[in-house]
This record gives structure tokens, C-alpha cells and sequence, in this order.
């Protein structure tokens, strides 16, 4: 199983990667889906019932929905936003992402699937660094946003140093 999750990793990680999407924006709005779940509480079963009777969406699957649209949203929008030439600095945000994501997202998958990643090896190790990871990935993060983020250019009336 390990393997399973390192591919899962791997996969998206590269998929921030491939699209250019600015992966420090990505970690903080994985960071706000998990807020966005502990302020929405029991909101969440009540918005799994009102999608309709056609559409079978359980609690845990809304609550997957919640804690990952705002990343996922982030990384749509956000596509092709970082220069190929810096495409190397949004490898570890990118990477942190996906590992606080797919923690994140493990309470509301399937029993059978939570067992068969909770007695991996790997979920191990994910636990084990969970904290280092998240550190990782805040400082990495405000790091890409530094050097990602174009400054905003002087014009003609505003010169550095004067101010009217």
C-alpha cells in the first residue's frame, strides 16, 4: 500500500507542478479547507441532504468536498500563473499540499480504505512528519508567494521616493 501512496502523492504533486499553479496559494487554501469544515460543523450533513434525492452525496463525502474545493478552485485559477523559470520553487509547497490534503481528506474515506492506509507503512511516516510537513509547508509557501507574486511596477508619476 505504500506504493498506492506514494503514487497518490507523486501524482498530485506533479499535477500542481505540470500546470504551473502557484502551489504556496494551493497549501493555504488546503489549510483554509480544513478551517472552512471546523466553522461549517454539522452545516455539512445539512448541505449533503439538500443536494436533492437524485444525488446520493454522503456527510463524508461533502466533508471531503469542503475541506478540498478551495484547493482545488485555487489550483484551477491559479494555472499557468508561475514563469516556467521558477517552476522549481513550487515543488515542496506543491508536495506539503498533497500530503496535508490527503490527511486531511482520510476521516471521510471509506473504513476498508482508511485500514488499508492507516496499516501501511507509509501513513506512518506521513504521521510521523505530519507536523514537519505543515511547517514546511507555511515557510516554503510564504517563501514561493515572495518570489512568485510580480511587484508592482513604478509608473511615470509615482517615482520611487516621492510621494504627492
Amino acid at each position: 500500500m505504500i506504493y498506492a501512496l506514494i503514487a497518490i502523492v507523486a501524482l498530485l504533486t506533479a499535477a500542481q507542478v505540470f500546470i504551473r499553479t502557484n502551489a504556496a496559494v494551493v497549501f493555504f487554501a488546503v489549510c483554509a479547507g480544513s478551517v472552512l469544515l471546523t466553522a461549517a460543523g454539522t452545516d455539512t450533513d445539512l448541505l449533503a441532504h439538500s443536494m436533492g434525492s437524485g444525488a446520493d452525496i454522503s456527510t463524508n463525502t461533502m466533508q471531503a468536498i469542503v475541506v478540498l474545493l478551495p484547493a482545488v478552485l485555487s489550483a484551477f485559477f491559479l494555472r499557468r500563473r508561475v514563469p516556467r523559470t521558477k517552476t522549481l520553487f513550487i515543488i515542496v509547497p506543491a508536495f506539503c499540499a498533497s500530503v496535508v490534503a490527503l490527511t486531511l481528506v482520510h476521516p471521510f474515506l471509506s473504513g476498508s480504505l482508511q485500514t488499508t492506509l492507516s496499516n501501511g507503512k507509509g501513513w506512518n511516516i506521513i504521521a510521523q512528519y505530519y507536523e514537519f510537513v505543515v511547517v514546511v509547508g507555511i515557510f516554503t509557501s510564504m517563501f514561493t508567494l515572495g518570489i512568485t507574486i510580480p511587484k508592482h511596477k513604478d509608473d511615470k508619476h509615482h517615482k520611487k521616493g516621492k510621494h504627492h
